[in-house]
């Protein structure tokens, strides 16, 4: 990896901040703006659109909106369509899902609707145009018979273009670190060779914001390298990660104590971005359920298995046919041989202790669901939020591929970089298929519902990436 030096709390030197900036070639804006472009709009040709958990996110977004509350009394009539993600408290009926997606979708929502308004009588003279605001305008005011395809077709155009910003933050840390072009190389993995591409673009679950906040924490603390104050406002993406899926209070803790050894200059400015997060949060969760977290945020539901099964969950979130890690993206068993790097260099130690360590923790944190396999669904999903991680260990691997490029040695040249592509190569084709067959999709019920017979989820004569080529 091309280094930076890491001074602490003191700023480097000017003979090491022009070494620095020497060794950082971060590239054009608009090369910001190509990832942007080009990730959102593949993302948005995909046909598979997600039925996920957060169903009501939108709803709340458009009630908010429409009426100032939070609640979904309004949609009573419409609960058909996803009873399970809808809980009463107060006589106000609510979406039991974490708010995240709904607080991030508010702004562009909010946004969108407002624009609508404008053209709106402009729009009466152009008929296709004015068909496409008629439709948002009225499916934005019904309430009983809903669209539920207008929901899933806006929650998958959003978290296309959450996910194609999140690739944007992925190119800016690495290229912190690596020639703004071969930094491409990085993010094109986090595109288009994860659970990004193949969940968590596919609807507004909880996946997608959660990777979006990480990945600007993880720039920000990237860049602290060369300018130390980042580290103060990954405090504030810190927190909103944990609003956005509770799992990452890992991050949580993990980030905080890397902030406090490493930058303690900034931790207090840290502390209170993030403090300034989880006031907000806890004073909404006070106003609706009278505690600081709302049921979903409880420790209560993580239940550690017994030995057989932990060590079936742990073994399946990696190498399952159906949603082992390694099986869906090997390019990421790369990212073991970039931890082991970047272990080994000492400037960069701690940071690497640190995520590797979240890794770890997440791993064994989702493991211990009784539902480890994230039940109907496509890949490692519940792996999806730490693409970001596993995407900073391949950033010594590229270094490694860009040294092979230009390496006398045309064994090692050869080898390395067809193992590469390679692992890439099957990354893509899996997640492509996850984003656009729908047989894949439809693994989860057919022959039998996998919830009801996990044992299918080892079944290597049925692999869902292969459904509609090898089996009908």
């Amino acid at each position: 990896m091309l280094e930076a030096s890491l001074p602490g709390t003191r700023p480097p030197a000017p003979r090491q901040e022009r070494a620095l900036k020497q060794s950082s070639s971060r590239g054009p804006r608009w090369s910001l703006a190509l990832v942007f472009v080009v990730v959102t709009v593949v993302y948005e040709c995909c046909p598979i659109k997600g039925v996920g958990d957060l169903f009501w996110s939108l709803p709340t977004v458009f009630s908010v909106i429409r009426e100032g509350n939070a609640d979904l009394n309004e949609y009573q009539d419409a609960f058909h369509y996803y009873p399970g993600a809808v809980e009463v408290i107060d006589g106000k009926y609510r979406n039991f899902f974490p708010v995240g997606s709904a607080l991030l979708a508010l702004g562009p929502i909010w946004v969108f609707n407002g624009g609508v308004n404008l053209v709106a009588p402009v729009a009466e003279h152009f008929p296709k145009l004015n068909k496409g605001v008629s439709n948002w305008k009225k499916n934005f005011a019904r309430v009983g018979n809903i669209d539920a395809s207008f929901f899933f077709t806006t929650e998958m155009v959003l978290a296309s273009l959450f996910m194609g910003l999140a690739a944007v933050f992925i190119q800016l840390m690495a290229s912190e670190l690596l020639p703004w072009r071969w930094a491409l190389v990085v993010t094109g993995v986090f595109a288009f060779c994860s659970s990004v591409w193949s969940t968590a673009t596919r609807d507004l679950g909880q996946h997608g914001p959660s990777v979006l906040m990480l990945s600007i924490a993880l720039w920000l603390l990237v860049r602290a390298r060369r300018v130390p104050s980042s580290a103060a406002w990954a405090g504030l993406f810190v927190g909103l990660s944990y609003v956005m899926r509770p799992t990452n209070s890992l991050s949580v803790i993990v980030l905080s104590l890397l902030v406090a050894i490493r930058y303690r200059r900034f931790f207090l400015a840290y502390c209170g971005m993030g403090l300034l997060v989880a006031a907000t949060f806890f004073a909404y969760n006070w106003s609706v359920y009278s505690a600081i977290l709302p049921p979903y945020f409880q420790a209560g539901r993580i239940a550690p298995q017994s030995g057989a099964l932990m060590a079936e969950a742990l073994a399946g979130n990696l190498v399952s046919p159906a949603r082992g890690l390694f099986i869906y993206s090997p390019i990421f068993l790369l990212s073991l041989y970039g931890l082991f790097l970047e272990l080994r260099d000492k400037s960069h130690r701690v940071e690497a202790a640190a995520f590797g360590l979240i890794l770890v923790l997440h791993w064994l944190t989702v493991s211990s669901f009784p539902h480890w396999w994230a039940g109907h669904s496509y890949g490692p999903r519940y792996m999806t939020d730490m693409t970001p991680y596993l995407c900073y260990f391949l950033v010594p691997v590229v270094d490694r591929l860009r040294m092979a490029a230009s390496s006398p040695r045309p064994v090692w040249r050869r080898g390395f970089v067809l193992t590469f592509v390679l692992l890439a190569g099957l990354s893509v084709f899996t997640h492509l298929r996850g984003a656009t067959s729908s047989a894949v999709v439809n693994w989860n019920g057919l022959p039998l519902d996998v919830d009801t017979h996990p044992s299918r989820l080892w079944d290597f004569g049925d692999i869902a990436f292969l459904r509609g080529l090898s089996k009908p």
